[in-house]
């Protein structure tokens, strides 16, 4: 049985890949899987636990709360500009 090297710095993740693909697209798959990989803050119980389980599906280690979200990240850029908006007119029409 022979072992696998250790992927260097550089090439992260995509160091699977070799010199396949292109060097572009390696980085971009690397830093998906980063963003994938990463922990979030889980909006129940407020700590950095919250981690990508299925497609779009995020589980909060902690608490047990599961909720949905984007593929990469537990809240897609649309629903952030959307969030904003309307914290936003709530504000104005507190005023």
């Amino acid at each position: 049985m022979t072992q696998q090297k250790k992927k260097g710095k550089k090439t992260g993740t995509s160091g699977r890949y070799g010199a396949r693909y292109g060097r572009k697209l390696r980085r971009i798959t690397a830093t998906i899987e980063a963003r994938t990989k990463q922990k979030y803050k889980c909006p129940q119980c407020k700590h950095n636990t919250l981690q990508r389980t299925h497609t779009g599906i995020w589980k909060c280690t902690k608490c047990n709360h599961t909720t949905t979200g984007g593929t990469h990240t537990p809240t897609t850029p649309q629903a952030q500009i959307t969030q904003r908006t309307i914290t936003q007119t709530t504000t104005q029409k507190k005023k």
